[in-house]
């Protein structure tokens, strides 16, 4: 091989060389901006995370306020049904205490109705006494 060939290979293995690290620096390159890239989708993950436990932890509270709603509104409930018996109770009460009161005041017209009817046969009794005294 003459000492041109020679040359010629040598430019071409340079030429072929400088390709090469040309590649390789752009590669490096696309490598570190692929880095950044993978370094900001994790910590966008990382934040998706922190989100997703807040989101976890309010639903769980939620869930807990709903549970203690359900517990207080089973107590109001019972408390209703407690007052429904008391004003079942008043209720019939009421009634018996509205027939007495009803018997008292028949009672207390038939002894009225007696007293007029004593103090007419009163009266009575003393003109018919009067007329034994005058005569």
């Amino acid at each position: 091989m003459s000492a041109y060939t020679v040359g010629l290979i040598n430019e071409s293995n340079q030429i072929d060389t400088q390709n090469t690290m040309n590649t390789v620096t752009s590669a490096t390159s696309e490598v570190n901006e692929g880095l950044v890239v993978v370094q900001d989708a994790g910590e966008i993950f990382n934040s998706i995370d922190g989100s997703i436990t807040e989101v976890v932890t309010q639903i769980d509270e939620v869930a807990n306020l709903v549970n203690t709603l359900v517990s207080g509104m089973s107590q109001v409930t019972n408390a209703i049904g407690g007052v429904k018996h008391i004003a079942e109770e008043t209720s019939a009460n009421s009634q018996s205490i509205s027939a007495a009161t009803e018997e008292q005041l028949a009672s207390m017209q038939e002894i009225a109705s007696s007293a007029q009817i004593l103090a007419k046969n009163a009266e009575s009794l003393q003109q018919i006494i009067q007329n034994f005294r005058v005569q």
